[in-house]
């Protein structure tokens, strides 16, 4: 994608987990290409598994969060570790959740810093965020550095697995704020319920969504508040994650502008057809 679009720098990518990510990271293709750079976080006493940095890839030793001193909540399932203490309540009615959510340790007074706090980070283009319960610290700790973000990738709760936990509603509120909307839901989990009383087996899949990833883009009916470089990433990044319609209005936008060369969008459509990358 950077030659079609003539593009100044690399795409800023910037991840920030509770722990490290099960299974490829969504903007792997991305850095596989070598056009973007990426920041990610070791934070002490946190994990210690990190793989080393790939050329094009930092990482900080921070633990980003609200800018105070938290208490991290160790459970038997280290996906399940957390600056917020889990809910025995919600997890008793879902088996599995609650063996692997029991706290087996707890590291108390771990700094953490806002995001507007890491002087380095300037620039964000796509930010993916899986903090379990923590995302929404992270979001108003970083209005500053995410007023000109393009994507947001963020695992969003429907069910509160932990106390106090933000829900799907407040991220979707504060991602609004910002001027970023919803585009699809990924990875979304279903857990079955205990059956409530022991003479009963549970029977088949539950129907009740727990939680998923979703991923956010800046919105485009405002695209007149983008400039000609934005939206050349903003097209790198839908593309990247299969948002096809988005990447060629965008690039239909900056053809309009006379910021890329003419005819771009059709041979955008023409590569998607003939299964090519660009």
């Amino acid at each position: 994608m950077r030659k079609p679009l003539n593009l100044d720098r690399d795409t800023e990518v910037v991840d920030i987990e509770m722990g490290p990510a099960e299974g490829p990271a969504p903007y792997g293709a991305l850095f596989a290409e070598g056009d973007c750079r990426l920041t990610r976080f070791e934070p002490a006493l946190v994990v210690d598994d990190f793989p080393k940095p790939r050329p094009g890839e930092r990482f900080l030793p921070h633990l980003v969060g609200d800018g105070k001193d938290q208490t991290l909540y160790v459970c038997a399932y280290p996906g399940l570790n957390s600056l917020l203490e889990p809910n025995p309540a919600v997890l008793a009615l879902y088996p599995d959740l609650q063996r692997n959510g029991t706290v087996v340790r707890r590291v108390k007074d771990l700094r953490t810093r806002r995001l507007d706090e890491v002087t380095e980070i300037r620039l964000i283009d796509l930010l993916k965020v899986n903090m379990q319960g923590g995302e929404l610290a992270v979001l108003r700790g970083g209005r500053q550095v995410l007023a000109r973000v393009l994507a947001v990738h963020v695992d969003v709760a429907f069910v509160r697995l932990y106390k106090g936990q933000p829900t799907f509603g407040d991220i979707d509120l504060e991602l609004r704020r910002l001027g970023l909307v919803p585009h699809h839901l990924l990875n979304a989990k279903y857990f079955v319920m205990a059956a409530g009383t022991p003479s009963y087996r549970n029977q088949g899949p539950s129907g009740q969504l727990i939680n998923g990833e979703m991923l956010y883009l800046r919105d485009l009916s405002r695209h007149d508040l983008m400039d000609d470089e934005q939206l050349k990433h903003l097209a790198v990044i839908c593309h990247h994650y299969g948002a096809h319609d988005e990447a060629r209005f965008c690039m239909g936008v900056l053809e309009k502008r006379r910021a890329i060369p003419k005819e771009t969008v059709l041979r955008y459509i023409e590569w998607l057809a003939a299964g090519a990358q660009p």
